[in-house]
C-alpha cells in the first residue's frame, strides 16, 4: 500500500528542496526590505546579499550536493519505496526542530 517507483520518491525529493530554497529567498528579501527601512545604508545592505549568496553557494556544492546524492542513493537502494520514504525520518524531526526554533 502507498507504494511508489523511486523516481516518484526523486521527484517529491527535489520539490521538497526547491520549495524549501524559495520559502527561504522570500522570507530573506522581506527581511532585506525591512532592514532596509530601518537603517537605509546600502553598503551593508549589498554585502550582506553578496555574503548570503557567497555562502549560500558554498553550502549548495560542498555540502548539501553530497547530502542530496547519498539520499539518492539510498532512494534507489529502497525495494518497495513507500510515498514517505523520500527522506529519512530523523530529517524530518531535525526540519520539524529548525521550523520550531526559527519560528520562536
Amino acid at each position: 500500500m502507498l507504494n511508489v517507483s523511486n523516481r516518484s520518491l526523486k521527484i517529491f525529493s527535489a520539490l521538497f528542496w526547491y520549495t524549501g530554497g524559495i520559502v527561504l529567498i522570500l522570507k530573506g528579501i522581506s527581511l532585506l526590505f525591512t532592514a532596509a527601512e530601518l537603517k537605509p545604508d546600502p553598503i551593508w545592505l549589498w554585502l550582506a546579499i553578496w555574503a548570503g549568496l557567497g555562502i549560500g553557494t558554498l553550502k549548495a556544492k560542498f555540502l548539501f550536493s553530497k547530502i542530496c546524492q547519498r539520499n539518492l542513493a539510498r532512494i534507489d537502494a529502497l525495494k518497495q519505496p513507500k510515498i514517505w520514504q523520500f527522506f529519512k525520518p530523523g530529517f524530518f524531526a531535525f526540519l520539524l526542530l529548525m521550523i520550531i526554533t526559527g519560528a520562536t
